[in-house]
């Protein structure tokens, strides 16, 4: 199964970068940052076709889909090769890929990004994803059993089924299904689900190899290529900057891989992997505008990533904006400056500049979360709270959520603050953190009691009020300082290694190797630091590292061998699947595991998601069924929703005993909403007994 986990992979990787590509580098953009923003222009397209496709009534899948995406980047690339070279005398792209004197403060930092210059950024994100991610795997197609991953892995499966991989028909269940609500389709970002299911379709293989091998991709090669954009957007005159960015990007375990173990978060791991590179093009955007050089591509290019992002999760989009808000205003201010130079109170107009244009980003932050299709997302109360003292605790240390923090990558992140202010460079990615640290702790200390549009939902609402999302706002604003931090770190060494030369008296060849290597030894060590396991300190203490206790969550949550639905469970959902027809429609409970039955065996379970019973678009018949399954023969009312529902099975993975040693339930359940299944056993009337062992049961509806 390994070797199909990498293949997967590789060919995750192959949908992504290379389709894009062509139509970046038509743009003008160079080859490395073409590689870079591929992946948006590839996601995108995905997309729109997957819509169209649903209209033109196309079956969907890697050989309808992916070689048009590739034509249509190719076409686009030639036809902007067309208009720079032919209309606008190769204006459109100049001075994207720059020379080797390009002005960095034109925001021209991106001209030194180079194949071999992104190279270490996948290499350093290869190498912790491994340790992190692919490592604590039980098995590729082990999978995080959570409450989200029940609704991807079912949608999925529909989209695999159907041939309809369009964002406006994602559900768990397909059209004219019965189904426990009345919804069972409609809006829902696409892009991850698109780009699993294009990997399923190649390999055949298991859905969760499959989502595995696709997670990884995100990981370990589209997040880091996206922050290597925007790191040479921001710093590209420095390499040791843009190297110290190399190493930091994938060492920090709220953002990218919390996502995959808390949630599963894949729709917005995979908007959060696009959001530097939303970020970077509208840096490089503005600062164009700003040195009144052509930027038509630029424009170009901040578009797409941001329909891209958009699509693949709208939080991106919000993510991105509290970065940039502080570049606004500071951008505002140069165009202001500029304008004005001469007057005499250019001072106090450019103080009124930068607070109206903060009022106005304000307002339309304000706007944007009153606007009605967002309300659902916005006031959805999550209520996780803590004290303020914590809560500043917490992100000091940059434990965030979790019980485990990371203090040296905290005193790096200092580090790097003093050294931008002290040199004057990028200083508002300083306010943009100072605003994203703002958001979280306001999601983290109040809470979502008072009113519907409180302070908390407001500021955190486009996040669904989730600290761990708002967390990975955080992450976004602090890996460039964090950055800048090892960057000090490692020219404070050199320095020092150089000022040990005049007193050294030994090899000179030891003493070059000294100063040549000192940086990158040190180095190591800070990463060896960071990424150091849990230990105990005997007689003291045990010590829970950052990744340390990420790894252990990890292995708790990927474990098959004991969990919601277990190896011997999976097991019996296969003899299920011998002898119930394909169509018969099957009672069940999700919280035991079952939720997973249809996506992972293709089982026409009823219930496919967790927390059908706090929707507020339940059916009468799933409400009846859910609490007097068990009274099937003596109630005409459940007969009636039993024959309504054409109900042929009921299924039970679990027994809700307390006392019984297999009993493995979702923590969030709650037997009393589902007492008309629990209570159903061997003897149960109107029921016959099909298959058991050890607490499972298949049962058949009797006619």
């Amino acid at each position: 199964m390994w070797p199909v986990f990498f293949l997967s992979f590789v060919l995750a990787g192959a949908f992504l970068y290379v389709p894009g590509f062509f139509f970046f580098k038509g743009l003008g953009f160079g080859t490395a940052p073409s590689l870079c923003l591929s992946p948006a222009a590839s996601l995108l397209i995905y997309c729109l076709l997957g819509v169209a496709y649903e209209r033109l009534g196309v079956w969907a899948s890697w050989c309808t889909m992916v070689p048009v995406t590739l034509a249509l980047c190719l076409m686009l690339g030639i036809v902007a090769v067309f208009v720079r070279h032919r209309l606008l005398g190769n204006g459109v792209g100049a001075g994207v890929r720059g020379t080797e004197g390009a002005d960095e403060s034109r925001g021209e930092g991106v001209a030194y990004l180079t194949i071999l210059a992104l190279v270490p950024f996948f290499l350093m994100a290869l190498a912790v994803g491994m340790y992190v991610f692919v490592l604590p795997l039980d098995g590729p197609d082990s999978f995080a059993q959570n409450w989200d991953n029940a609704f991807h892995l079912n949608a999925i499966a529909q989209f695999l089924r159907t041939g309809n991989y369009s964002a406006f028909s994602m559900g768990a269940w397909q059209p004219g299904e019965v189904a426990p609500v009345a919804d069972v389709i409609g809006y829902y970002p696409a892009s991850w689900s698109i780009l699993v299911a294009l990997v399923d379709s190649v390999t055949s293989t298991s859905l969760p190899c499959a989502v595995n091998a696709a997670n990884f991709a995100l990981l370990s090669l589209v997040f880091p290529s996206s922050m290597c954009f925007l790191t040479y957007v921001l710093f590209g005159g420095s390499r040791t900057f843009c190297r110290a960015a190399a190493v930091v990007t994938p060492l920090f375990v709220a953002f990218p891989w919390m996502f995959v173990e808390y949630g599963s978060l894949n729709p917005n791991l995979t908007g959060m992997s696009l959001s530097p590179l939303v970020v970077g093009s509208f840096i490089l955007l503005g600062r164009r505008l700003l040195g009144g050089s052509p930027w038509l591509a630029s424009a170009l290019c901040f578009v797409v990533t941001l329909v891209s992002g958009a699509a693949a999760h709208p939080s991106a989009v919000f993510s991105s904006a509290v970065v940039l808000a502080p570049f606004c205003v500071w951008l505002s201010v140069q165009v202001a400056k500029k304008a004005w130079s001469g007057s005499p109170k250019l001072s106090l107009r450019l103080h009124l500049v930068a607070i109206s244009v903060s009022c106005v980003l304000v307002a339309l932050w304000v706007g944007f979360a009153c606007l009605p299709p967002l309300h659902n997302v916005v006031t959805n109360a999550w209520n996780y709270c803590v004290g303020p003292s914590q809560a500043v605790t917490n992100l000091i240390t940059l434990s965030f959520v979790r019980d485990y923090g990371q203090p040296l990558l905290s005193l790096l992140v200092f580090v790097g603050i003093v050294t931008l202010i002290r040199e004057n460079r990028a200083t508002w990615i300083v306010a943009s953190c100072a605003l994203a640290s703002f958001i979280f702790l306001v999601d983290l200390v109040l809470s979502s009691d008072f009113g519907k549009y409180n302070l908390k939902a407001i500021a955190a609402g486009f996040w669904y009020q989730d600290p761990y999302r708002t967390a990975a706002t955080v992450v976004l604003a602090v890996i460039p300082l964090a950055s800048a931090g090892l960057a000090r770190v490692m020219v404070f060494v050199q320095r020092r290694a150089g000022i040990a030369q005049v007193d050294w008296r030994g090899s000179t060849r030891a003493l070059s190797f000294s100063r040549r290597y000192a940086p990158t030894l040190v180095t190591g060590l800070v990463v060896l630091a960071i990424l150091w396991p849990s230990f105990r300190l005997p007689g003291v203490t045990d010590v829970t590292t950052g990744f340390g206790g990420f790894r252990g969550d990890m292995a708790r949550s990927f474990d098959v061998s004991s969990n919601v639905l277990d190896d011997e469970e999976k097991c019996f959902l296969e003899r299920v699947k011998n002898v119930v027809p394909g169509d018969a429609l099957i009672v069940n409970m999700p919280d035991d595991g079952s939720v997973f039955a249809n996506g992972l065996f293709g089982l026409n379970t009823y219930y496919r998601v967790f927390g059908v019973q706090w929707k507020t678009d339940e059916t009468t018949e799933s409400k009846v069924v859910r609490e007097r399954a068990s009274h099937l023969a003596d109630d005409p009312e459940v007969r009636s929703a039993f024959s309504s529902i054409g109900a042929k099975y009921l299924l039970i993975l679990d027994s809700t005993d307390e006392e019984s040693d297999t009993r493995q339930f979702l923590v969030s359940f709650q037997p009393e909403l589902w007492q008309g299944i629990a209570d159903v056993h061997e003897d149960t009337p109107g029921l016959s007994l099909m298959l058991s062992e050890g607490d499972m049961r298949l049962y058949r509806v009797l006619d």
